[in-house]
């Protein structure tokens, strides 16, 4: 009796799992006519010529042919619309695990990108301090302090006018007003140590590229302790094709890093909805570090 159980519950596990892939595989099949449909549509542009960026724009990732993050759980589509799925190997909190493991499963999870910023050896010890002790001291976005530029990402509502950008990040309500009216980057003796930088875009065809300066040297590239000096040089292009944007980031460092690291693009999508507004974000008040007992996060 124990054995017929047994299989009848694998084979129900089995079926569940072949109907949630299905799902998944559907999911993606109508994600990839969504964005077709998307960039099948002429390119919003301004009086001068210039496409326009404005808009409230989400992050989603367009699949196929390219899929430059996991599809919602775990999923991954190549051109040809095969799915493959990768289920972790333990529970996590939200099913009955435990919470140690769910947060050491997401950290593990983070690390296992291939394209990753090149440090010198000098400041590999650096980066490996940073990242283990990242939730206890190190880490400025946990004690409240801004993420930066790159690490908080592209923004959620840009607004063009003739001679400026203005982002809108609902991460902190921050925003940024950026020159485009071909004023250069500032020299050395105004740079001020920003955390957002100071920045200028221009025109390169149908891209916008907006270049920062005069960082500080305490904001963090990303998770897992990876540092920046204050000579950090980013790079962002903005190309709009119909309704949605390619972004992509390049970041130069030549006393920490071997090389320049270009970030995985990211494709954002215009939110159609004329009525849609950024939420309030509420303000940070830090009160978890004094009660960590772990180095575990996610």
């Amino acid at each position: 009796m124990a054995g017929m159980i047994r299989r009848l519950l694998s084979g129900a596990v089995g079926a569940a799992l072949v109907a949630a892939v299905g799902l998944l595989a559907a999911d993606v099949s109508a994600q990839a006519q969504d964005a077709a449909r998307a960039q099948n549509v002429p390119t919003p542009r301004t009086a001068d010529g210039h496409p326009d960026l404005s808009g409230m724009w989400n992050m989603i990732p367009v699949c196929p042919p390219q899929c430059p993050a996991n599809v919602g759980g775990g999923g991954v589509a190549d051109a040809a619309g095969n799915v493959t799925v990768n289920f972790q190997a333990r529970e996590s909190a939200t099913v009955g695990g435990n919470a140690v493991n769910f947060e050491r499963d997401q950290g593990f999870q983070r690390r296992m990108g291939t394209n990753l910023p090149m440090y010198k050896p000098e400041y590999w010890e650096k980066i490996q301090y940073n990242d283990e002790n990242g939730d206890i001291s190190e880490d400025p976005s946990l004690g409240c302090m801004p993420e930066g530029v790159p690490r908080m990402g592209p923004p959620n509502r840009v607004f063009q006018t003739p001679t400026h950008l203005i982002f809108l990040y609902r991460s902190q309500n921050t925003f940024r007003a950026i020159p485009i009216d071909g004023r250069p980057l500032p020299p050395k003796d105004e740079w001020v140590g920003a955390w957002m930088g100071l920045s200028v875009g221009h025109w390169e065809g149908d891209t916008m590229t907006v270049e920062s300066v005069g960082f500080n040297d305490e904001s963090w590239l990303d998770f897992p302790g990876y540092f920046h000096s204050f000579q950090m040089h980013v790079t962002e292009r903005f190309t709009r094709e119909g309704n949605t944007v390619r972004y992509q980031v390049t970041v130069e460092d030549p006393v920490v890093l071997m090389r320049p690291w270009v970030v995985n693009a990211r494709t954002l999508r215009l939110n159609p909805d004329p009525k849609a507004e950024l939420e309030e974000d509420l303000p940070c008040l830090e009160l978890d570090r004094a009660h960590l007992v772990t180095k575990e996060r996610g």
